[in-house]
């Protein structure tokens, strides 16, 4: 059904949705992999980068908060890079080192030793200041999040609404590499608006960098944490935000979160979970209560029915998905990021303007059928059984007998091979998966009487009218005037024969 209007999800849905959606977190960080070549070259880059000390770690900030990778003039020319004309430096604080001799504690010999006997201002600069050789900064590319109408309706509002909190700037001349960032000194949001960016990207990442202003900031529960912490803090809330409302960022935020925790992500999440629920948590009912205040409304994808196709098409999973007004038959495993708008879902598989066709075609590709929908025709002692479903046919609109050979359980049937109104054909397929000449002489007897019979007297026989969905005691099935063997346009209104001939 299509969601008009939007409603707030009670505390025990949040929390159960909370919950569900961190396990599938980690489980989906876990699973990312990155190039063993690609990391391979990014850990030999970041070797030519030493551990800063807190106290440099904190001048660099203090000049440049956006600044990750420094070094100086020498270091960027041997990695075949050059200093931008008119950058500027970086002041840190560099050890004054002299050679002395001194004796060995153990061998009593002298020895040459560095010695330390102060300290200088030296200058570096920060990656974006350089240009030349291209240099592996991320191991792993997140990919951009698909478009999402919930984003594309929210975001100005809910911008509106959390600049009570701090400056938000949209920069649509944004010069940096970064999506965007949240500077602390500021207590500033700015997010990357240049036009190449859509709404939905420009979504998450404010998500990102409010989560930072919250977790991080000068008097935050995590402020001085090192970055990768901060960071799978602020990307674990991101995607579980923005999975609430439909859209889900696992291509972009697994990977993402992956690059910066490496071998440590499961831990890190665990450690950090209750935190990062609860501000997820608190986010969510922010955004809710700006839906509600905007009045905001807008479709939802539903997964109307779930089944699996039959064996002999792979036995893939099957699933009817409302978008709107369209609805869609998709066969195998759906990617939820595919599902945050309607062009994305339209490509998943085969669209249906008409509720009632896109069910009837959902049910002619069911792998798993209701017993009590079925009809076994066949006497065999086996497992195996030859079974009748009455369904509409779409080419023609009438209602037809189909056949396909299946396993009957408790409650349904496992179908081994598609529907099809050729019973000579479901026959041989019979044969050809058990090996067993079929006695259905029964059904055979029951369709010949029905073929020398017109109980009706309409001129057409009882067989007939079945295959055809008219009604065989009713020489007018539709009441219009005109006989069922030549009303062609006849549109039954009863299938009684349909029903009694299961």
């Amino acid at each position: 059904m299509v969601q008009k209007r939007f409603k707030k999800k009670t505390f025990a849905e949040r929390n159960k949705e909370m919950q569900d959606n961190y396990q599938k977190l980690i489980d989906g960080v876990k699973s990312t992999i990155a190039s063993p070549e690609d990391y391979k070259r990014y850990l030999e880059f970041a070797s030519h980068f030493p551990t800063r000390s807190f106290r440099n770690q904190m001048l660099i900030f203090l000049q440049d908060p956006k600044a990750s990778f420094v070094a100086g003039l020498v270091t960027w020319n041997k990695l075949g890079r050059k200093i931008k004309k008119g950058a500027k430096s970086l002041k840190i604080l560099a050890p004054i080192k002299v050679k002395e001799i001194e004796k060995d504690k153990e061998t009593k010999e002298d020895v040459e030793v560095e010695v330390i006997k102060g300290f200088k201002l030296a200058s570096v600069f920060d990656i974006r200041d350089t240009s030349g050789v291209p240099l592996p900064m991320n191991p792993i590319i997140p990919k951009e999040v698909n478009n999402s109408e919930f984003a594309e309706k929210v975001f100005y509002p809910l911008i509106e609404n959390l600049r009570r909190d701090l400056p938000i700037e949209l920069d649509k001349n944004y010069q940096e590499s970064s999506n965007g960032y949240y500077s602390i000194l500021e207590h500033k949001i700015v997010i990357n608006a240049n036009k190449e960016r859509d709404i939905t990207n420009q979504f998450k990442t404010l998500i990102h960098e409010y989560a930072h202003s919250v977790f991080h900031n000068e008097t935050g529960k995590y402020y001085g944490y090192d970055k990768q912490t901060k960071e799978l803090q602020a990307e674990s809330v991101a995607y579980l935000v923005s999975k609430s409302f439909g859209m889900d960022t696992s291509d972009y935020s697994f990977p993402y979160i992956k690059g910066w925790a490496q071998n440590n992500d499961e831990k890190l999440l665990l450690t950090y979970q209750e935190d990062i629920q609860n501000e997820s948590a608190a986010i969510i009912k922010r955004i809710e209560n700006v839906v509600l205040e905007h009045n905001i409304t807008f479709d939802v994808p539903v997964i109307l029915q779930e089944n699996t196709s039959s064996i002999a098409t792979g036995e893939k999973k099957l699933s009817l998905i409302q978008f709107g007004d369209n609805f869609t038959i998709v066969f195998g495993d759906i990617k939820e990021g595919t599902l945050n708008n309607l062009e994305s879902i339209k490509k998943l598989g085969t669209n249906y303007k008409d509720k009632e066709i896109a069910e009837k075609a959902f049910e002619m590709v069911k792998g798993h059928v209701p017993l009590h929908s079925v009809k076994q025709i066949d006497n065999s002692k086996g497992k195996t059984h030859i079974y009748k479903r009455m369904l509409m046919d779409l080419e023609d609109n009438q209602i037809k007998p189909m056949f396909f050979v299946g396993i009957p359980s408790m409650t349904d049937v496992k179908a081994l091979t598609s529907l099809t109104t050729d019973l000579a054909a479901t026959k041989r397929e019979f044969q050809n998966l058990t090996g067993e000449e079929l006695n259905i002489s029964e059904y055979e007897q029951i369709e010949k009487d029905l073929s020398s019979r017109d109980l009706d007297h309409d001129g057409m026989t009882d067989l007939q009218e079945l295959k055809a969905g008219t009604n065989p005691l009713n020489p007018d099935s539709d009441n219009d005037g005109v006989p069922d063997n030549i009303d062609v346009d006849n549109q039954p209104k009863q299938k009684g024969l349909a029903l009694t001939f299961h």
